[in-house]
């Protein structure tokens, strides 16, 4: 029989191979079998073959494993390490079903790592960074860099700062800058992050500075799963500043029509004409990035669905 200090050896092990990027199946399948065991460690050794199969790029086994791991923890009780896990369940599913809208989900983890309950700052930091994420790619690029600098804001005040994380989201914020063509601040946050001890954050500026020159990119870059999907991104139609308005309006809670107006306009234009600048506004917004915002019993909130979102030419 395991003792809980075996486990924690293999789990260690584990946590150092993947970064070392030196895992054997032999050591997979072991884990695998250890993991079935009951003990408070199992969930532990879960989470690290959930993250293993992430690197792996096999999501949907890290999905499974990352719900395990979720429920494990709270079966015992720790409410932190089950909240990480959850979140990176989400991440897991943003790369199963990447035509999902994850905002909302997003935004409710960030609320929960900030209550008294759970007071996870890094996770805090880094759900705001894949909302941000999430807003790039459908080209709202204001509330993209808002919600980056919300992040990197956390990680400095929480001394976070050389963090892989911290470098992650200086660098995310690279590439908006890019993308709203403030060059200048984009070489500083590159510069930035060349110092980082990662190797695959360090690869990402490479990609990064690759796409500033406009030059071809080394395919054979060692670069994160998040990364990777920039690779192959098309870009997107920037939205307008009052398209926006609306989208980010929307995706913190659904709202009904008045109230979007009201956000909008103003309360001293007359509804009618209101009416028909939303309904114009709406439909500008559903030709560059599809019906992404639905409308129930007057009640607009997002789809769960943004299949349409990075189809769209510059």
């Amino acid at each position: 029989d395991f003792c809980d200090y075996q486990y924690v050896l293999i789990a260690a092990e584990l946590r150092l191979n993947l970064r070392l990027n030196s895992i054997s199946n032999d050591q997979i399948e072991q884990a695998e079998k250890l993991a079935l065991e009951p003990g408070i460690w199992r969930g532990e050794l879960t989470l690290v073959l959930a993250n293993i199969y992430f690197d792996q790029k096999s999501f949907s086994k890290a999905l499974i494993r990352y719900d395990l791991a979720t429920n494990e923890f709270r079966t015992h009780g720790l409410l932190r390490r089950a909240h990480r896990a959850k979140y990176n369940k989400v991440v897991a599913e943003t790369h199963v079903y990447p035509d999902r809208n994850f905002i909302p989900t997003y935004h409710q983890i960030y609320l929960d790592s900030m209550s008294s309950e759970i007071r996870d700052f890094v996770t805090a930091a880094s759900a705001l960074m894949n909302i941000s994420r999430e807003y790039q790619k459908i080209g709202a690029l204001l509330p993209a860099l808002k919600h980056c600098q919300r992040s990197i804001k956390i990680m400095i005040r929480k001394h976070l700062y050389g963090s892989a994380g911290f470098y992650l989201a200086v660098l995310h914020r690279a590439h908006l800058f890019l993308d709203l063509e403030q060059f200048e601040s984009c070489i500083s946050d590159i510069e930035t992050v060349k110092i980082s001890p990662f190797v695959e954050i360090r690869n990402a500026c490479v990609f990064l500075e690759a796409k500033v020159r406009k030059v071809e990119v080394n395919a054979n870059l060692d670069l994160t799963p998040g990364w990777l999907d920039r690779v192959n991104d098309i870009q997107t139609r920037k939205l307008s500043g009052l398209e926006e308005a609306l989208y980010d309006f929307i995706a913190e809670r659904p709202r009904n029509k008045y109230d979007i107006m009201d956000f909008l306009y103003g309360v001293k234009v007359d509804t009618l004409m209101k009416e028909n600048r939303l309904k114009n506004l709406l439909g500008k917004l559903r030709r560059k990035i599809g019906n992404v915002i639905q409308c129930q019993n007057g009640v607009y909130s997002l789809s769960s669905s943004l299949k349409s979102r990075t189809r769209f030419g510059a």
